[in-house]
């Protein structure tokens, strides 16, 4: 998941793209169609891979979850509240976003250009990075006599 960091801020990169299908006159009237999403490659291994690690939670309920205050404290505050965000609060809010996508197609395009997920997946960077360090220095610690 960490690669995706990297991409996700790489200049032009694009997690997808929203059509807006126009409304088109019929003989039985206006006819509208849903905006939906086309995803990148590289957005559908990030989908993909999301669900294979574990980070798509399978018997939780996102969708009371989505609407709760930490929820929206996740999703409002990338900068203050997710950056000290931990493991199962990311696979919660990556559930959310993910499992929403399919009842409206536009949500995981938004939160890419939203910045949202890049914040996600800077996280998940940032807490393999600590454990990393931690693991490192409990190596590197002395044996007490």
């Amino acid at each position: 998941m960490v690669k995706f960091a990297e991409l996700f801020e790489t200049p032009g990169f694009r997690f997808g793209e929203v059509i807006s299908p126009p409304v088109r006159e019929t003989e039985e009237g206006l006819e509208f169609t849903v905006p939906y999403s086309v995803h990148s490659p590289e957005a559908q291994q990030f989908i993909e891979r999301s669900y294979r690690l574990g980070w798509v939670l399978q018997d939780f309920d996102w969708m009371a979850w989505s609407g709760s205050a930490e929820a929206r404290q996740l999703q409002d505050d990338p900068s203050a509240t997710l950056a000290s965000a931990g493991p199962e609060q990311l696979a919660m809010l990556l559930t959310s976003l993910i499992r929403g996508d399919r009842f409206s197609e536009t949500t995981l395009v938004e939160a890419f250009n939203s910045g949202l997920l890049t914040a996600i997946v800077k996280r998940m960077a940032a807490l393999l990075n600590d454990a990393s360090t931690a693991k490192n220095t409990q190596r590197r610690k002395p044996a007490a006599s």
